[in-house]
């Protein structure tokens, strides 16, 4: 998504090096970290893979196992990547933990890359803004994130948003960007409870502007609506509640309660403990 960066070609190449020179630096201590201090061993749900693998080891893996929901999330994607690993691996878990920071890397790569294309920032201004994102996506606050291969699950959404954005942005015609936005946005929803975030975070760039409200575009926006009721619906099929959860439907909190949990969760990223 840089070949079309409006800038010398020596220059932009330096950038180019400088941006991933200083990624690089700051992901080491946490790559460094996976690679000395995890432990090659599953932790807590990932026991339940097992089960998957038996199914795949007789032949008998079926896409309902794929998508039977797993407390309360269901996880096509992850699951198809967990089996693919573990085969190649022998089920390491240290794989999964290798992919979880290849797909991070690759996430502050392209948001940099936005920045870059816009050319709303100098050159010295986005390598600042580079080692701000950089750190705050490789903080060791979150250090259970990057020792546990199943917490794949949690970056799979912003990096699946930060693809189909990419994509819409690139020089493709408009039916192809739209069945492949439409398919990461599908893929994500039975991968995640947060993949809904690539049907709201899309939607704005599927809506017809004030300078295009052509019958053609008109149609992409319903269908794009239709796809995701459609995928909510199907995420929400046989939905059963797991035991000691809260109840699905219960009083709302206090709008203050609201902002305090949001403030808590927002100050969260440079701090030390979890919110609760």
């Amino acid at each position: 998504m840089w070949q079309d960066i409006p800038s010398g070609p020596g220059k932009d190449r330096a950038l180019k090096a400088g941006i991933f020179l200083l990624l690089s630096l700051v992901s080491l201590p946490i790559g460094y970290g996976i690679w000395r201090y995890a432990v090659d061993i599953p932790f807590g749900d990932q026991w339940h893979y097992v089960g998957l693998f038996q199914s795949l080891e007789k032949g008998r893996l079926t896409f309902a196992e794929l998508v039977f929901p797993q407390n309360e999330y269901r996880q096509l994607v992850p699951y198809v990547i967990y089996l693919v690993l573990g085969k190649l691996s022998h089920w390491q878990v240290k794989w999964e933990m290798a992919v979880t920071f290849l797909m991070v890397f690759h996430t502050g790569w392209l948001w940099l890359g936005f920045l870059r294309k816009a050319g709303v920032v100098s050159p010295a201004a986005l390598l600042g803004i580079s080692a701000y994102a950089f750190t705050l996506l490789f903080t060791p606050a979150q250090y259970e994130n990057w020792v546990l291969g199943m917490q794949l699950v949690y970056f799979m959404p912003v990096y699946a948003l930060t693809v189909c954005i990419t994509i819409a942005s690139a020089a493709y015609g408009v039916r192809s960007r739209f069945l492949l936005i439409s398919a990461i946005s599908m893929a994500m929803t039975l991968s995640s409870v947060n993949g809904f975030l690539c049907w709201l975070g899309m939607l704005p760039l599927m809506a017809p502007g004030a300078a295009d409200r052509s019958v053609r575009r008109r149609l992409i926006l319903s269908g794009w609506v239709l796809l995701s009721i459609l995928s909510v619906a199907f995420y929400g099929y046989g939905y059963r509640q797991p035991v000691g959860y809260t109840a699905l439907w219960q009083s709302s909190p206090s709008p203050i309660t609201i902002l305090q949990f949001f403030a808590r969760l927002a100050g969260n990223g440079l701090g030390t403990r979890m919110c609760s």
